[in-house]
């Protein structure tokens, strides 16, 4: 929610300031997470080869667009089948 709420803040440059200094928010993950969103290194290197735009969603989903469909994938390995199937 704090992250949520920063995004709409961050819109408006004065609104995360404090004493002249901007305030700036990140996400963090645990060990595990970070683990999983590694995983897809081999399969986003692939969306990038193939031009195709793509943004890791909370916590370890990959989405992306391809052929007008919506594409969610919590798992490495289904995605990496997914994109076989495009080559």
């Amino acid at each position: 929610m704090l992250l949520e709420a920063s995004r709409v803040l961050g819109k408006d440059p004065q609104a995360m300031v404090h004493k002249a200094s901007r305030i700036m928010l990140f996400q963090e993950f645990s060990p595990a997470v970070i683990h999983k969103r590694m995983a897809f290194e081999e399969v986003k290197k692939g969306l990038r080869d193939l031009n195709i735009q793509y943004p890791m969603r909370y916590q370890a989903m990959l989405r992306f667009s391809h052929g007008g469909s919506l594409y969610n994938f919590g798992s490495p390995e289904k995605a990496k089948e997914f994109l076989d199937s495009l080559k």
